[in-house]
């Protein structure tokens, strides 16, 4: 069962996990990357390099709309709902 082969194996598949959360995790680093760029900057090109226009642009954000209070309506939603869904299905899945 410890066999060179079954190490091998081991070792592709952790090498691929690596791979995949590093494209998944990449979304997110763009996300915070554009959100310190200009809107022309980011129409202009891609770089991972962040940019200064960070203070400028959640100034921006919270002249439109409260962006907490969102965020705080959308917890009242879904703690409850998950709550309540872990109550009804775990009884049916313990047999």
């Amino acid at each position: 069962m410890n066999g060179i082969g079954y190490k091998i194996k081991k070792t592709i598949l952790y090498i691929l996990l690596i791979l995949l959360s590093v494209v998944c995790m990449f979304p997110f680093l763009l996300m915070i990357v554009n959100a310190t760029r200009s809107g022309s900057e980011i129409m202009k090109s891609f770089t991972l390099i962040p940019s200064v226009y960070l203070k400028e642009n959640w100034a921006t954000v919270f002249k439109y709309f409260n962006l907490f209070l969102g965020m705080w309506n959308s917890l009242k939603v879904a703690v409850p709902s998950t709550l309540s869904n872990r109550v009804a299905l775990f009884p049916k899945l313990r047999g």
